[in-house]
């Protein structure tokens, strides 16, 4: 048996013809409609993380969803945005234990002065300690410190709170408190 195969030739060949070559320049015009929008949220997203990255080494602290997005697009400065958080943490936690406004300048001196002159981040890190200051001498806690802890006070409190008596640099207990038997 022998079968040949013609090419069936519709009387609508033309139309079916045109209709593709329109399919095919549809197709063709939404791939550069996608393309471009692609490019475009391509840009976006570096826009938008210049922007983290600008923030992060000016020392702001960044929102959960800025973070969030640093954790799944960019892990290398997530990591940096967390080392300076926990930074910016050890800074804040000293700084609301601190007696005394002097006892803050000492504090931002001391936590300055830690940053190593290696550290690839110190502009940041150093950019972190002084925003987290600034923001604390805004705080009400700052503005109710005094000036400074003057030593006699520091002497007097020690006095009362172990029951001895410190006068002309000698030590006078209370002979009271002892019960000497011979």
């Amino acid at each position: 048996m022998n079968i040949s195969l013609k090419p069936y030739k519709d009387y609508k060949s033309a139309e079916v013809k045109s209709s593709r070559s329109t399919i095919k320049e549809a197709l063709d015009k939404y791939r550069e409609t996608l393309q471009a929008s692609q490019a475009k949220t391509k840009e976006a997203n570096k826009d938008y993380e210049d922007r983290i990255y600008q923030k992060l080494n000016a020392g702001k602290r960044l929102t959960s969803n800025e973070l969030d997005y640093l954790r799944t697009n960019n892990p290398e400065m997530y990591m940096k945005a967390i080392r300076l958080q926990m930074k910016r943490d050890a800074v804040e936690s000293c700084l609301k234990n601190c007696k005394s406004k002097k006892e803050v300048e000492d504090v931002a001196g001391l936590q300055l002065g830690a940053i190593s002159e290696k550290d690839p981040d110190r502009e940041a890190m150093i950019n972190t300690v002084n925003e987290a200051i600034k923001e604390f001498k805004k705080t009400d806690q700052y503005k109710r410190l005094p000036e400074d802890i003057k030593e006699e006070e520091k002497g007097q409190d020690k006095q009362k709170s172990d029951g001895y008596d410190y006068q002309g640099g000698l030590l006078n207990s209370n002979i009271r408190d002892f019960d000497i038997k011979l």
